[in-house]
């Protein structure tokens, strides 16, 4: 085959892998293979495509600089030969790249340069995407008031859909996963534990704060570092980020919701592992008694725990200062601070002497506030995404409605015509053809309601995109939204029914009864 063929088949191949959710080396040694056939036959364009898709391959498994670089020379390309649709899905790669290393500046440049380019040729999809992009990156920087205005900028040019069962389910995951008494203490201007940096000697510091709970074992504040790393997931065989904490002997008396189900937790200063429940269901290898490698090191795992169905059921925990070891990270430093308050109102008072003590740059939250933040991204897509779902279906329940109630008014013109002449009014028409589709409506919605109530409780999983890892989450269908699906079917049946009911109430009565 002609050199040309092959590294065009060798790229669109790696494109595709990237797209379907298989294993990133897969599509990573596809593009790679073709940048070789590319550089040997001087085909430049097919050497940037390639390279685009190696980069988002990069961006998967957590290669960041990697997919900066490669990125960058594709980008070239694209942007001198004209192509401002390529040129923008590399700039969201790197956009996203630099988002995940802390490199804000870069990351608003990029999106900066997508909208331009969006801008510049006047499509829609690219100036949506842009906004959108760029929205994104203000909410991962902590921005919400700048993040709420490039979101409406995207809606004015696009409405967008949602499924609430899935939003309610990952937010509940996530909310649920603080406590009213706990803290999170990161360094000040982070926006997760992934980009905050914390240094032994402000723990020491914090440890004497007012409003901290104390135990025998002295303050309760647990010293936490938060790394993410690859692991098969059974469903797919395809590789998803973790997330592992490192965590310190007090991390029970601290996180109260977290029980050990089965073996022990992990003992200090051994290279020992304890997994949540769904992590354990949810990736391979991660079976009580089995050891796994990560990070450069060899883990045993020695314990499973229970988080309550929060978002520590998707982690991985060990000791902190051996996790620091094994990544090279340096000693003594920690992603965060869990802090045990005396109560829920001790807050105030804690935070108060954080701010005031000039040897601390850091910032407190309470941890069931940090998890609502950390959930806001995914729900609000969910939620638009099902919206629109809902509409579109909504409609065709609309259609079937008319065309199910104009079928019966056509069949019982007779007794339409017979019930007028025995001196009923066209409002009693009207009210019993609505009422027969509410009826037929409400019978639907709670058939739908049923249909749906097995996905209680069901575990799926999603990317959580402020930390880069995946997350496994229960769907929840509660009574609330059991209750809107049956109003929602009711109004469709009510929007359907009232045409067929007028014409039925409008049709002389003199015609109608000479059809007998």
């Amino acid at each position: 085959v002609d050199p040309p063929r092959r590294a065009a088949w060798f790229c669109w191949a790696g494109f595709l892998h990237s797209l379907t959710g298989a294993r990133p080396e897969v599509p990573m040694t596809y593009c790679q293979e073709a940048i070789v056939l590319a550089d040997l036959g001087g085909l430049d364009d097919m050497r940037a495509f390639a390279q685009c898709c190696l980069a988002q391959a990069y961006v998967v498994v957590g290669r960041l600089r990697e997919a900066v670089d490669v990125g960058e020379r594709a980008l070239a390309f694209f942007e001198a030969h004209g192509n401002v649709w390529w040129a923008c899905r590399i700039l969201w790669h790197l956009s996203t790249a630099c988002n995940a290393i802390g490199e804000w500046g870069r990351g608003f440049a990029y999106c900066r340069r997508a909208l331009e380019h969006g801008q510049s040729v006047n499509d829609l999809r690219l100036k949506v995407v842009g906004w959108y992009r760029t929205g994104s990156t203000h909410t991962l920087r902590g921005n919400p008031e700048a993040a709420v205005q490039c979101f409406d900028e995207a809606l004015k040019l696009s409405p967008i859909p949602f499924d609430a069962a899935l939003a309610r389910g990952f937010k509940a995951t996530l909310v649920h996963s603080g406590s009213a008494r706990n803290a999170m203490v990161r360094r000040a201007g982070s926006t997760s534990e992934m980009d905050s940096v914390i240094q032994l000697d402000q723990e020491k510091i914090l440890e004497d704060a007012p409003g901290v709970a104390r135990s025998a074992d002295g303050p309760l504040v647990s010293p936490e570092v938060v790394v993410i790393a690859p692991f098969p997931m059974k469903s797919t065989g395809t590789d998803a980020n973790v997330q592992i904490r490192g965590v310190s002997a007090k991390a029970p008396l601290v996180h109260e919701k977290v029980k050990i189900i089965a073996g022990r937790f992990f003992q200090p200063g051994l290279d020992e592992l304890v997994v949540g429940k769904n992590a354990m269901h949810s990736y391979s290898g991660l079976e009580l008694g089995n050891t796994v490698r990560f990070g450069g090191g060899q883990w045993k795992i020695v314990g499973v725990f229970d988080a309550g169905g929060t978002a520590f059921d998707s982690e991985v925990w060990c000791d902190s200062n051996i996790l620091s070891q094994v990544y090279n990270r340096p000693a003594n430093i920690f992603s965060s601070l869990a802090v045990r308050l005396t109560s829920p109102d001790a807050l105030g008072a804690f935070k108060d002497a954080l701010t005031s003590d000039p040897r601390l740059t850091l910032q407190a939250e309470r941890e069931v506030d940090y998890y609502d933040k950390q959930s806001r991204v995914l729900t609000t897509l969910i939620t638009v995404l099902g919206s629109i779902v809902a509409a579109v279906m909504g409609i065709g329940a609309v259609f079937g409605a008319l065309n199910t109630m104009y079928s019966a008014v056509a069949e019982r013109s007779r007794e339409i015509a017979t019930i007028r002449a025995l001196g009923f009014g066209a409002a009693s028409v009207v009210f019993s053809f609505v009422l027969e589709a509410l009826l037929i409506s409400s019978v639907g919605g709670a058939l739908g309601c049923i249909a749906v109530l097995p996905l209680n409780g069901l575990t799926t999983g999603a990317m959580n995109w402020q930390t880069f890892s995946h997350l496994a989450f229960a769907f929840r269908v509660t009574p609330i939204l059991l209750a809107g699906g049956i109003v929602f079917a009711l109004a469709m049946g009510l929007v359907g029914g009232l045409p067929p009911a007028i014409r039925a109430a409008r049709r002389p009565i003199a015609a109608a009864l000479r059809a007998l």
